[in-house]
């Protein structure tokens, strides 16, 4: 048997080598080929397929107008929040010429316990004003008739205040106007006296 070389070893190796590639080259070839043509479509693929495009069309068309209308109702609310803020002014000039409060009242938080709850209590605050009736049919309108109500009943109370320290004032002047006359008989009676003893002296006959 004769023995088999180095150089016939490689030899058979690179015959199968590229025995092995010329076959796995056909398939891919014929894949691409097959890849690269498309088949065509049915008539019901074809039905299908604009469907689908219809209903992405008319899906579109209700997201944006979902869009421009969430967009509208902000604006709304935006528009209602500045005419608020722009009738505020005026509220508070017409309390200011009714009344001129003394001292203003600041609600002041000492610790993060007081911050906590007035954070909590604000919250469920609004939380009832948002599911008010009235604030979701026209949040404008019930934020300005609340403000109208609030700012109203602060000048009212504010005008009893005072008319009440007007009336305090006035007694306190009338008492103090009564112990100046008091004062001023006093001094005259005793002026009158100390005439009288010195007339009485003078008249007094010598002895």
């Amino acid at each position: 048997m004769p023995k088999v070389t180095r150089v016939g070893k490689f030899r058979a190796v690179a015959k199968a080598a590229a025995a092995v590639s010329a076959a796995s080259s056909v398939p891919e070839t014929d894949d691409a080929s097959s890849s690269d043509v498309k088949a065509p479509l049915s008539r019901g693929q074809r039905k299908r397929l604009a469907k689908r495009e219809q209903y992405l069309k008319r899906e579109r068309m209700v997201m944006s107008s979902l869009k421009l209308q969430r967009l509208e109702e902000q604006k709304g609310k935006l528009d209602g929040l500045d005419a608020i803020r722009d009738s505020l002014p005026e509220f508070h000039t017409e309390c200011d010429a009714n009344t001129e409060p003394k001292t203003k009242s600041f609600t002041t938080c000492s610790s993060n316990k007081s911050k906590k709850s007035l954070a909590h209590t604000e919250i469920s605050h609004m939380g009832l004003v948002l599911d008010h009736p009235a604030f979701q049919e026209n949040p404008f309108s019930a934020i300005t008739q609340h403000l109208r109500n609030s700012l109203a009943s602060d000048a009212e109370k504010m005008n009893e205040e005072s008319l009440n320290q007007t009336e305090e004032d006035r007694r306190e002047m009338l008492r103090r106007r009564e112990e100046r006359k008091e004062r001023l008989r006093g001094a005259k009676f005793s002026k009158s006296q100390g005439r009288k003893k010195k007339n009485s002296s003078t008249l007094r006959p010598r002895r």
